[in-house]
């Protein structure tokens, strides 16, 4: 599954969740058109970044008990370097043209001038 599937299949049980008509866990796997397992590993994904899921039994619906926003957009296009515009520190940024995003670069804390706190 590519990632750009992936972020939309996680978007798609979210927004389930959020409504709380998933269903049974099978019914869900089957409306999404995924294992149950994989539905499970999208749930541990959801949960490692902060999502509190449980199972209501009386709705017959997972349901989130704390407050959940995600908002997963993508807009696909090319981009030329020459077109971007603003910033002083782009040498931080490395282009990705085939999704028009900026991505920083991976560099050392002593590179950027901070110091570790003893």
């Amino acid at each position: 599954m590519s990632i750009i599937n992936h972020l939309f299949l996680l978007q798609r049980v979210h927004d389930r969740i959020m409504h709380k008509a998933t269903g049974t866990p099978k019914e869900f796997a089957d409306r999404l058109n995924i294992s149950v397992r994989t539905l499970y590993r999208i749930m541990e994904e959801l949960k490692d970044l902060g999502a509190e899921i449980a199972y209501s039994t009386e709705r017959s619906s997972y349901v989130y008990n704390n407050d959940v926003m995600i908002n997963i957009h993508l807009k696909i296009g090319q981009l030329d370097k020459n077109q971007i515009k603003g910033g002083n520190n782009l040498e931080y940024f490395d282009i990705l043209p085939f999704l028009a995003v900026r991505v920083p670069k991976l560099v050392s804390d002593s590179y950027l001038g901070y110091s570790p706190n003893p």
